[in-house]
């Protein structure tokens, strides 16, 4: 928490959120520095956990170091951006985003664009200003393992990811670029 606390009060911390449905129910979060002078965003920290409830997402979040209403002395990130898909209604009508605002955390909606999402991110590893740093390990694993979506028929993807445990850390670092960058680092879009 001490290297959190000294690094992010030189830097600006951003945080990005993703959330599942379906069998898997997962939600992803990263948190990253970006370093203004270098134009360099560091992926600092993750995590991402499985059919979890708001109020243990915030609290896994707050034990992290960063500031929720149960961890008011945590760091503050500068931004928070989320899947805007998280403002959809639950059963209990109300959104991800507003049960984690309840939690201390407001989060603003991200980048809606799959594709400026994913190249904004990829352009930015292509052009060497973006580091993982050690810590955030299944990150850098669910970087790797981003995939396009393949059809039944076999033939070639249709402009979308395939949703698994690592587009949900992938989508939740695309939300941070998006936040940095913006259209500055738009292009082309290759996964494998």
């Amino acid at each position: 928490l001490e290297e959190v606390e000294q690094l992010s009060r030189s830097y600006r911390l951003h945080e990005g959120w993703d959330f599942g449905s379906g069998p898997d129910a997962a939600t992803a979060v990263v948190w990253a520095l970006y370093v203004e002078a270098l134009d360099l965003l560091i992926l600092w920290d993750s995590i991402d956990v499985t059919e979890k409830p708001y109020d243990e997402v915030a609290a896994t979040v707050g034990a992290r170091g960063y500031r929720t209403s149960s961890t008011p002395n945590g760091r503050q990130p500068y931004s928070r951006k989320g899947d805007p898909a998280g403002r959809q209604r639950d059963s209990a009508q109300r959104s991800w985003f507003a049960n984690l605002e309840a939690c201390g955390i407001e989060l603003e909606g991200g980048e809606t664009s799959v594709f400026r999402r994913i190249s904004t991110l990829r352009n930015a590893i292509r052009r060497g200003r973006v580091m993982v740093h050690p810590r955030a390990k299944r990150l850098m694993e669910a970087l790797c393992s981003y995939r396009w979506k393949v059809p039944a028929d076999g033939l070639e993807h249709k402009g979308e990811p395939k949703k698994d445990w690592a587009s949900h850390l992938a989508d939740a670092a695309e939300y941070i670029a998006c936040d940095v960058w913006g259209d500055s680092a738009r292009g082309s879009v290759a996964l494998r």
